[in-house]
């Protein structure tokens, strides 16, 4: 809210104002108070808008994988994790990660949209949305990896012709690319391009991210799944069994009719569960925003 402010009397993020994320939450919270003033109630709806059209995209995959049951079922988690599992601090509060989730969750809504592999144009589409994911908060880099490694391995099944994957595969980059190199040429023109660098990439490697270890990394996710399995302990036990089976699914190289025609799907929701806790756990530390990445993967899978 700060920062919006500072905006809105003509400072330049990183240039005139520090902080150590990208740029995207804090230049919509300035266009929110450009409309309603300084009102932090309509930050918190606006956050509740946002958790809301998460759960709706939760419910359209869950309806186009499975049934319009699965898809009220992870609708329904997600809602009650937002609202009940994180502490007071955190629940509601406009942390970056809301915003991260809402287009890491648009954009598995947008690859499952029609036939897989997806046309180069959605393929685009899907990487425009995780390129305001990523400048929402830097981790979401990561999250490429649940399109193009079940592109990688519809390719290596045999599910889909090499050609096809490659022309995704290059939609998707160039979505990502085009999006982030946007907004990083706008913060060249406005003369803060080695401020934005330094804040938003050389400060979390060099000195943030080095703070911790990689045991803090490997124990980091702890304390959130013990809150998890204590407060919805059937939640996290569906979560945790059906990624074993899951996983049992994906791997399988001769997989029956039936287990072939959810292969990809459950590739790709297998791969967004372990790269949104890869990036919640990159910086070592255990704070309970950070792992609200991990929720729409997770729920969509429990």
């Amino acid at each position: 809210a700060v920062v919006a402010g500072q905006i809105l009397d003509g400072s330049v993020m990183y240039r005139d104002i520090a902080d150590h994320r990208t740029p995207l939450s804090y230049y919509a919270v300035a266009a929110l108070f450009s409309v309603t003033g300084t009102n932090m109630t309509a930050l918190h709806v606006l956050v509740a808008v946002m958790i809301a059209a998460t759960a709706l995209g939760l419910f359209v995959l869950g309806r186009r994988t499975r049934n319009v049951t699965t898809g009220l079922s992870a609708a329904s988690m997600f809602a009650a994790l937002a609202c009940y599992l994180l502490t007071p601090s955190d629940a509601y509060a406009a942390h970056t990660e809301w915003f991260l989730v809402l287009f890491t969750t648009g954009a598995a809504v947008v690859f499952w949209r029609g036939a897989t592999p997806p046309s180069p144009a959605r393929g685009f589409a899907v990487g425009a949305l995780i390129g305001l994911a990523f400048l929402s908060k830097q981790p979401a880099l990561v999250d490429l990896g649940a399109p193009l490694g079940t592109l990688f391995y519809l390719g290596i099944t045999g599910s889909a012709a090499w050609r096809a994957v490659l022309r995704a595969a290059a939609g998707v980059l160039g979505g990502f690319a085009l999006v982030v190199g946007g907004v990083a040429a706008v913060f060249v023109l406005l003369g803060a391009w080695h401020d934005m660098a330094f804040y938003t990439w050389i400060y979390n490697t060099r000195y943030y991210g080095p703070e911790t270890s990689w045991a803090d990394r490997v124990l980091s996710p702890g304390p959130f799944f013990a809150q998890l399995g204590l407060v919805y302990p059937l939640v996290f036990a569906l979560g945790i069994v059906g990624a074993l089976i899951v996983a049992v699914r994906v791997a399988q190289l001769k997989p029956s009719d039936a287990v072939s025609r959810t292969q990809a799907w459950e590739c790709y929701l297998l791969l967004w569960c372990g790269t949104s806790l890869a990036a919640a756990m990159a910086s070592g530390r255990s704070f309970d925003h950070y792992f609200i990445e991990c929720l729409p993967p997770f729920v969509w899978m429990a």
